[in-house]
């Protein structure tokens, strides 16, 4: 290059401005770029919108889903009900035609020039929280009746309608409430509705409102004696689950996902409902055919558990029990170690499965090496038990740092020519149809919970019910599951003695009281062998209110309720096993969902080393120079043999405890469990 060539360029480069770039005036909802943002597909807002909806309403009408969601409504959802969700699930993106969302689609080098002349600010180009500027201002509503959105129909909906539809916009994780917008920032950011440099963002809105009148005829019956929206917060909580959930497996555009193009005559609502059945049935959210296969079959116990080369297994009376349907909704099993929990635990899902109760499962285990380890056999007992690979559930390994479904291992790479990004993942070569939605759940550890089978560490479960991004998501997902929970007296041995919540009781008895995603338990005072049911745990959601108080949707820490039990069985045939009565303080936690007879659980510990509050240990003790050294109760003066023989003398519980202000029922109680376990010990040693 010459000098002259050089100063040339100087000035031309001191003088010029940026070149001018514009914002599409048809909205995007999903796009592809390369290096410096530049654009190489995109799909439209209402396109991207419809195969969201589509998904959830595909969700919403799998039987065991709108099962869950009648309970927590508390009665019948019509048809109209339901298209009305599928709406507001259809607008989860309203936000993504603010101007600032768009400003995405600029080049990286010249978007900052254009939102600086555009005066708005980076924090202003999100699409959640930016609503309340547009939903929260009174001038912007009326402009968007102005240009015929449908917001004056929607209002008839009933007056939940606005908390449904902020929890169908808090899909990325963190819940919006309308407390919270009503004095937000981003009320004030009006400018970011306002036409922009050729792009109208009201158009905008009330092209997604014609949209939804035509795609979704049924929402919009406003005869007078159409129910209103259901009110229920545990009902909020989980629609913002169920659209997390949809939006997450609508965004996906890999080939048999939901594509960019390719729809056929530009029709986005027929493609996306067609698709979305088809993907659920292929990801094995949606196992009725495998539900179907397995009754027409009706395998029998030694059909699945078999020595590897040798006959079958003869089922034993703990794991035969697991057939019984008046169990309850949360079992658990106690026996000694290497006596098979396991197979039963995975024999309960069997019968629940053929029931119709569940539609996956979730082991649960205490370690990463122990949920590695568990598997395998996991992975083994449903190729017994589906025997056609292709109505199989996929089975994932759900601990975080292993990408693996069906036994397969996944990796991501740091590519520094830019061939995988980070959100990619490489599978090994494989000829299977619907490889690509097997592994889908695996890919992320947020999602590994929707998995039809998720072997996992109780972490995952248990950030379903705390104050973390996606709970609703893991709690949506936890809904269908059996919870299986086992070494649970490993995680009791980490717990003090009142004032910790039990890891067992967080996850297990209420399933995450799933109705799940958010129940955190406190396992307290035992009661007799019995069988478990959940029911009349009424969760408020602010730490502030009282459990009687009409709780709203929030993201924090909440009191709770009691619950109540019921079902008292013996126990089974002689053999170790026993279901025990569980009295649980629940808490709810961020997802909230109400927990009563809506999720399922099975939990495995070992004989005698059963939850902290029902061992002796911590309560008897025996001392030299004290009553003899008999055992005593918490260091006082009342010997286990006291207890006994009041006992026996005919005296109820009420009646020692009025005598013996000091005194627990739990201390009473393990005086028993210590009685019965020398008992237990002096036999063992007699026969040996």
């Amino acid at each position: 290059m010459d000098g002259h060539a050089l100063l040339e360029t100087e000035v031309t480069g001191r003088n010029c401005e940026p070149p001018r770039v514009h914002l599409n005036e048809e909205p995007w909802g999903k796009r592809r770029s390369t290096d410096g943002n530049i654009e190489t597909a995109r799909l439209g807002l209402a396109e991207h919108s419809m195969d969201v909806a589509a998904v959830f309403e595909a969700l919403a009408a799998l039987p065991s889903t709108r099962d869950r969601l009648v309970r927590l409504a508390g009665g019948e959802l019509t048809e109209t009900v339901i298209a009305r969700l599928a709406v507001l699930a259809f607008l989860h993106d309203i936000g993504k035609a603010s101007v600032g969302f768009q400003s995405k689609s600029l080049p990286t080098e010249l978007r900052g020039h254009w939102l600086a002349d555009a005066r708005i600010e980076w924090n202003q180009c999100g699409h959640t929280r930016v609503v309340a500027g547009l939903l929260f201002n009174a001038e912007m509503k009326r402009k968007m009746v102005d240009t015929g959105f449908p917001l004056a129909d929607m209002d008839r909906w009933g007056s939940p309608v606005l908390d449904l539809w902020l929890a169908a916009i808090s899909h990325h994780g963190e819940p919006i409430t309308a407390e919270d917008l009503c004095t937000a920032k981003e009320k004030r950011w009006t400018h970011l509705w306002a036409s922009t440099d050729g792009y109208d963002p009201m158009a905008a809105v009330a092209a997604l409102g014609r949209r939804a009148r035509r795609w979704f005829p049924a929402a919009w019956n406003n005869h007078a004696a159409e129910p209103e929206l259901p009110d229920a917060p545990a009902f909020v909580h989980y629609i913002a689950g169920l659209v997390s959930l949809a939006d997450w497996i609508a965004s996906n555009d890999v080939a048999g996902f939901f594509p960019y193009d390719g729809h056929g005559d530009g029709e986005r609502a027929r493609f996306s409902r067609e698709r979305a059945g088809e993907v659920l049935r292929r990801m094995r959210i949606d196992v009725e055919d495998a539900r179907a296969d397995l009754r027409r079959r009706t395998p029998a116990f030694g059909d699945v558990f078999h020595a590897p080369h040798g006959g079958p297994f003869a089922a034993t009376p703990l794991q035969r029990a697991m057939e019984d349907p008046t169990l309850g909704s949360v079992v658990i099993a106690e026996s000694e170690t290497g006596s098979g929990k396991t197979e039963a635990a995975l024999w309960r899902f069997k019968a629940l499965f053929e029931a119709g109760k569940v539609d996956a499962l979730a082991f649960l285990l205490p370690t990463r090496v122990a949920a590695v380890s568990l598997e395998g056999r996991v992975r083994r007992f449903f190729e017994q038990l589906f025997p056609d690979p292709d109505l199989r559930p996929n089975v994932v390994l759900a601990v975080p740092g292993y990408i693996q479904s069906d036994g397969e291992r996944g990796s991501r790479r740091a590519d520094g020519a830019g061939l995988l990004s980070r959100f990619e993942t490489l599978w090994p070569d494989t000829a299977a149809e619907n490889a690509a939605h097997r592994r889908w759940a695996a890919e992320h550890p947020k999602r590994a919970l929707a998995a039809a089978a998720a072997v996992g560490t109780i972490d995952q479960a248990l950030l379903s019910g705390l104050p973390v991004r996606h709970a609703h998501l893991r709690g949506a997902a936890l809904l269908r599951a059996l919870a299986g929970v086992c070494g649970c007296d490993r995680l009791a041995a980490r717990r003090r003695r009142h004032d910790t919540p039990g890891l067992v009781g967080a996850v297990g008895p209420a399933a995450l009281a799933r109705g799940a995603g958010g129940a955190d338990t406190h396992p307290s005072r035992p009661r007799r062998p019995g069988g478990r049911t959940l029911r009349g745990m009424d969760q408020s959601l602010r730490p502030s209110h009282r459990a009687d108080e009409d709780p709203g949707m929030d993201g924090e820490v909440p009191g709770g309720s009691r619950g109540e039990c019921e079902d008292h069985r013996p126990d089974l045939d002689g053999a170790a096993f026993s279901l025990v009565r569980w009295e649980l303080r629940l808490q709810s936690a961020w997802s909230g969902l109400r927990g009563r007879r809506w999720g399922w659980a099975i939990i495995a510990c070992p004989e005698g080393e059963k939850e902290a509050g029902m061992s002796y240990r911590n309560r008897i003790t025996i001392e030299p120079g004290k009553r003899g050294g008999k055992p005593c109760i918490g260091g006082m003066r009342i010997t286990v043999y006291d207890v006994l023989e009041y006992l026996a003398s005919g005296m109820s519980e009420q009646e020692i405890l009025d005598d013996f202000p000091d005194l627990t029922r739990d201390d009473i109680r393990a005086c028993l469990s210590f009685a019965a376990d020398r008992e237990r010990k002096l036999v063992s040693l007699g026969e040996s």
